[in-house]
């Protein structure tokens, strides 16, 4: 329903009164204490309307409804990297033990170390967040003084990414998606449910009565998930197995498996500005094709959350669609491939190969 206007329900209560000029009358002022009363009751009216359903209410409200569901929102979580450090002598490292990123987050080793020249250290960042992603290469300094140990030290990888508190939208999502499809005892969407409450997860998916190794096998139940990023790391697979093995029914076995990737390749000829080099176009390519590729590709014969199969077929209009969003680029034609992509097994995803320009 529309809500009426301030001005609106003015002129009718002005009409109403009368229909002599007002202007001079005490039924001017009459008219704006009842044209502003009703305006606040229809907006008190429209409030309480947008409290009704999830779609709708304001932060308080949605974790409130959560809440009455069970739902948590997913708190902050912290980064995890291996960190390559030198010494020149042996030298114990003790647990706690602070590093400074160069963008100025701080790391903190796990567990205490003895060294003596190179070795891998695995260190969380000390604020929860996006904060602590950090890059492969990039350079440390130890903030502790201990002699024998070289000061600076290098990120090898990054293997749990960090996460912000989850965004409202996609708490409501999962909420939205909880009222429709209640839990079952270890249903298709239970398994999908469950995946979604990881922090990492954006996209998830379920092949019930399969092992690891795709093999049909009862009792077992494969489960498959992307990041916003795009691929999860062996890390954060075994973290969301072990989570869901604390919520699904005791005789079922869970997997969650990394999911096997086919190259697409493609093959353009473009028209575009010439202000642009080709490094830079194909970077911008390739940017909006992994973006495009990570929003719709997915696992072949996997199901997905509305329970339909998935052919992982990804679209030459999709393709088309993505450079298309390339302002520098004025027409294009796509030479290879000549049709649409689909996974050749079972489980597997089309990923971002080559890009010929």
């Amino acid at each position: 329903m529309d809500r009426q206007s301030i001005q609106t329900i003015y002129q009718r209560v002005k009409g109403d009164l009368s229909s002599l000029d007002l202007r001079y009358s005490v039924k001017r002022v009459l008219s704006h204490a009842i044209t502003g009363t009703a305006h606040m009751l229809n907006g008190y009216a429209e409030h309480l309307a947008s409290l009704a359903i999830p779609d709708s209410e304001d932060e308080n409200i949605l974790l409130a409804w959560c809440n009455l569901y069970g739902i948590e929102q997913t708190p902050a979580s912290q980064a995890e990297v291996i960190v390559t450090v030198e010494s020149t002598d042996t030298v114990f490292i003790p647990a706690g033990t602070t590093w400074t990123h160069e963008a100025g987050t701080i790391f903190i080793l796990k567990e205490s170390a003895t060294i003596n020249g190179a070795d891998d250290l695995v260190m969380v960042s000390k604020k929860a967040g996006k904060v602590g992603n950090v890059e492969a290469g990039d350079t440390m300094t130890v903030s502790s003084t201990l002699p024998p140990l070289k000061s600076a030290a290098t990120v090898k990888e990054l293997i749990v990414e960090g996460f912000d508190t989850e965004p409202l939208p996609k708490l409501r999502s999962r909420l939205r998606e909880r009222m429709r499809r209640p839990p079952q005892g270890g249903a298709p969407n239970d398994y999908i449910n469950w995946a979604l409450e990881y922090p990492a997860a954006t996209r998830a998916w379920v092949l019930p009565r399969h092992d690891e190794n795709g093999s049909k096998k009862n009792g077992h139940v494969c489960i498959a998930f992307l990041k916003e990023s795009g691929q999860p790391t062996g890390q954060e697979n075994i973290d969301l197995q072990d989570d869901i093995k604390s919520k699904c029914p005791v005789s079922a076995i869970p997997h969650v498996v990394a999911i096997s990737t086919e190259p697409l390749n493609l093959d353009l000829e473009l028209e575009h500005d010439q202000s642009l080099s080709t490094d830079q176009l194909k970077a911008r390519i390739t940017k909006e094709i992994s973006f495009m590729l990570n929003r719709v590709a997915a696992p072949k014969g996997y199901l997905n959350k509305n329970l339909e199969k998935e052919s992982g077929t990804v679209y030459l209009s999709d393709i088309s669609r993505a450079i298309s969003l390339i302002p520098e680029v004025t027409n294009h034609r796509i030479k290879s491939p000549l049709d649409h992509v689909e996974p050749s097994k079972t489980g597997a995803i089309i990923v971002l190969g080559e890009v010929k320009l």
